[in-house]
C-alpha cells in the first residue's frame, strides 16, 4: 500500500499494520484481531485466496471482514474471490471514497 493510502485509511481512525508477506500476515491476525483486513490476491507465494481461506479456517475469525485489493476484475476473479472467503472484492486503482464507505459501514455494524 503506498504511503497516500495508508495516510487516507490513517485519517479513518484505523489502526494499520502492513505485513509485507501472506505468513507475516498470518502470524498477525490473532495478535492484532482485526474487524477488517484489506489484501491483495496477486501475492508473491502464497496468495490472498489461500490466506483468505486459512483465515476462514479458524472459527474465531469468522466474523472478520475480508476485502480483496485486486487488479484482477473478471467475473471468475470476483466468483474465486468469494468462494476463498473474501466478503467484497475491490478492483485497483480503488476509489477510496468507496473504500471508506465500505469500511464505514463495517465499522458500524
Amino acid at each position: 500500500m503506498s504511503d497516500p493510502h495508508f495516510v487516507t485509511l490513517t485519517l479513518l481512525l484505523l489502526t494499520i499494520t502492513l505485513p509485507r508477506a501472506s505468513p507475516a500476515a498470518l502470524a498477525a491476525i490473532p495478535d492484532y484481531r482485526p474487524n477488517v483486513i484489506l489484501m491483495d490476491i496477486g501475492m508473491p507465494g502464497m496468495d490472498g485466496n489461500e490466506v483468505a481461506r486459512r483465515i476462514r479456517q479458524q472459527p474465531e475469525f469468522n466474523d472478520t471482514k475480508l476485502i480483496a485489493l485486486t487488479g484482477w476484475s473478471q467475473e471468475k476473479d470476483r466468483q474465486r474471490s468469494k468462494e476463498s472467503g473474501f466478503d467484497h472484492h475491490l478492483t485497483k486503482p480503488v476509489n477510496f471514497q468507496t473504500l471508506s464507505a465500505l469500511i464505514s459501514s463495517i465499522q458500524a455494524r
